[in-house]
C-alpha cells in the first residue's frame, strides 16, 4: 500500500483556512481464503473559521470522498453503486459560568453510508445466489442529542461526563424475497433508541504520576419496523452495557511505566461473559534518540473471547519488543 498527505493552512487576521488533499492505495493479493482486492481513496476538504464579533466563532468546510475499486472472490462479488448526498446538520452550544467550568449542549444528525457490502454484494453458495445487497439501501440514520459538563476544579484534576440520548432509523436488516424467500437481502427495517452516561477524569497525584478513569453505560431499545421478516434478532450489534477502565502513566525521567486496566461488561445476544483485562508498557529513553520499550496486552489471562467467535478465535496474551530511533 502506499498513501499521500498534503496539507494548507493560512492564519487571517479573522478568517483561517485549512485545505487538504489525501490519497490512498491499498492491494491485497488473493489470501487462500478471502478476498483479493484494490482501492484507490481519494479525499479532498476545506475548512475555513471566521471570528464573528468577539465571543463567537463561525466554522465551516466542505468535503468529499471518492473510492475505485476491483475484487476477486470466488464466493463474494461486488458490483459499485453511489449513495448520494446527505444533509448532515449539527448545532452546539456551551457556556462557562466561571474560568473552570464549561457546560455544553449539542444536537446532531449522522449517517452510515452504504458501503459496497451494503449496496453491491453478491454471495454465493454452491453455485447459487444466497444473498445479495440492496441498489437502493438507505445510510443508516442517527439523531443524537448530548448534554455534559467539563472541569478543571484545580491544576492536577480535570474531568468530563455527559449525557447522550440517539434515535436511530433504516438500520440494516436481514430480509426475504418475497414468494422464493431466497437470495437473503439487506433492508432498512430496523429502528430504535439509545441513551447513556460517558465519563473520564485525570488526577495528577504528584509530578510522576497520573490516574486516568473512565466509565461508559448505553443502553438500546431497537425494534424491527413493519413488513420486516425479523430474521436473527440480534443482528443489530451486541454491546456491552456498561465499561469502566483505569490507566496509570508514571514518568520517572529516562524510565515511563503505562498501564491500563479495563473491564468490558457482558454482552446480551449472542451471550458473552464479562471480562477484565490489563494492558501495560515500559520504556526507557536511553538517550535522546533511542528509546527502548517493552508491551504487553491481555496479560490477566491465556486466551479470552471480546466477541462472539468459533473456538480458537480468543484473543491471546501477547508480548513485544520495540526499539524506536528519532533524527
Amino acid at each position: 500500500g502506499a498513501n499521500l498527505l498534503s496539507r494548507w493552512t493560512h492564519d487571517g487576521r479573522r478568517v483561517d483556512t485549512r485545505a487538504q488533499v489525501y490519497f490512498d492505495r491499498v492491494d491485497r493479493g488473493k489470501p487462500p481464503s478471502g478476498i483479493a482486492f484494490d482501492i484507490n481513496t481519494w479525499d479532498i476538504e476545506v475548512q475555513q473559521s471566521a471570528q464573528v464579533g468577539s465571543r463567537h466563532k463561525l466554522i465551516w468546510g466542505i468535503g468529499r470522498r471518492s473510492h475505485d475499486y476491483q475484487t476477486e472472490n470466488n464466493v463474494l462479488a461486488f458490483a459499485p453503486d453511489y449513495s448520494g448526498w446527505s444533509l448532515l446538520p449539527d448545532l452546539r452550544l456551551s457556556w462557562e459560568p466561571n474560568d473552570s467550568t464549561l457546560l455544553w449542549l449539542a444536537g446532531s444528525r449522522a449517517i452510515r453510508a452504504p458501503t459496497p457490502f451494503d449496496a453491491d454484494v453478491q454471495e454465493f453458495v454452491g453455485g447459487n445466489l444466497f444473498l445479495e445487497g440492496d441498489r437502493d439501501f438507505q445510510p443508516e440514520d442517527l439523531t443524537a442529542f448530548e448534554l455534559g459538563v467539563r472541569g478543571t476544579p484545580n491544576a492536577n484534576v480535570s474531568f468530563s461526563a455527559s449525557m447522550f440520548y440517539n434515535e436511530y432509523d433504516d438500520l440494516r436488516s436481514v430480509e426475504l424475497t418475497p414468494v422464493t424467500l431466497l437470495p437473503l437481502r439487506w433492508g432498512n427495517l430496523m429502528r430504535g433508541s439509545a441513551y447513556g452516561v460517558e465519563a473520564w477524569a485525570n488526577i495528577q497525584l504528584n509530578t510522576w504520576w497520573r490516574l486516568s478513569p473512565g466509565f461508559r453505560s448505553v443502553h438500546k431499545r431497537l425494534e424491527f419496523k413493519p413488513g420486516s421478516s425479523q430474521l436473527l434478532p440480534g443482528q443489530a450489534g451486541n454491546d456491552p452495557s456498561s465499561s469502566y477502565q483505569l490507566k496509570s502513566s508514571m514518568d520517572f525521567g529516562k524510565f515511563t511505566f503505562d498501564a491500563m486496566l479495563r473491564k468490558i461488561g457482558e454482552q446480551p445476544d449472542p451471550a458473552l461473559d464479562a471480562y477484565t483485562e490489563l494492558s501495560a508498557r515500559f520504556s526507557w529513553r536511553v538517550n535522546e534518540r533511542i528509546e527502548l520499550a517493552i508491551k504487553g496486552f491481555n496479560l490477566l489471562d491465556e486466551t479470552h473471547p471480546e466477541y462472539a467467535a468459533p473456538q480458537g478465535h480468543e484473543l491471546r496474551r501477547s508480548v513485544l519488543a520495540e526499539i524506536r530511533f528519532t533524527r
